[in-house]
């Protein structure tokens, strides 16, 4: 993930590779798919959660934002570029209401985040099913995000799972992109259009496959989808 790379693409390609998202997905009809994101948002947090974040977020109520996180305009990983190219991208999206959209997704994920393990820190169930998720990666720290939650408050520790949940989801940084993509820079262009749908690909390997590998886990799930 470190070293060679954080190295980006030389400046011709990533001029390629912004002219192309321009002429590609800077248009009404394309910023519209971006409403898929609310779905991902209701499977990995339930409806419940999910309609408070909508609600809210549609009646002016204070909201967690993608920009406390550092995610105002960015979309995800492969847009990122510092090239003038990347402006006339950015305008685009802005124009079209893609980043618009983006930004409700991306507000709805972690406000449906924050509502869903709130409510379940308030119950020794909910207690146990975060700590079967979080507890490892925490250790000590883990009653303290317990407590965090269960007071609600927006610490760092709070913040970290909502944006790791986040990052199931989109692939906003490096860290979820796939190794070929970090190893060459320069075959970045391959990878175009195409990283949301790989993590789309990896949501199904680690939600579906793996825990009929495990042989457990997968109808407990179900359920909670479809509560």
């Amino acid at each position: 993930r470190f070293g060679p790379r954080e190295k980006g693409a030389r400046p011709v390609i990533q001029d390629m590779r912004n002219l192309a998202n321009a002429g590609l997905l800077g248009n009404i009809v394309s910023a519209a798919t971006q409403l898929g994101d609310i779905g991902t948002a209701v499977y990995a947090q339930g409806f419940r959660d999910s309609l408070v974040s909508i609600a809210k977020s549609l009646t002016g109520r204070k909201q967690i934002s993608p920009k406390d996180f550092g995610l105002a305009n960015h979309i995800s990983e492969e847009f990122s570029s510092t090239r003038k190219t990347a402006q006339i991208v950015q305008t685009l999206f802005k124009w079209t209401g893609f980043c618009g959209i983006d930004m409700f997704g991306k507000r709805t994920t972690l406000n449906a985040a924050l509502s869903r393990f709130q409510r379940m820190a308030q119950t020794t169930k909910g207690r146990i099913d975060i700590a079967k998720k979080y507890g490892a990666a925490f250790d000590q720290e883990f009653p303290a995000l317990i407590a965090d939650l269960k007071s609600k408050k927006l610490t760092d520790r709070v913040r970290t799972v909502l944006f790791s949940e986040l990052s199931d989801l989109q692939p906003v940084t490096k860290m979820e992109m796939p190794q070929g993509y970090l190893d060459m820079p320069n075959g970045r262009l391959v990878y175009m259009l195409k990283t949301f749908m790989l993590k789309q690909m990896d949501v199904v390997r680690r939600d579906v496959f793996q825990e009929l590998a495990k042989g457990e886990g997968l109808r407990e799930r179900s359920v909670h989808v479809t509560i």
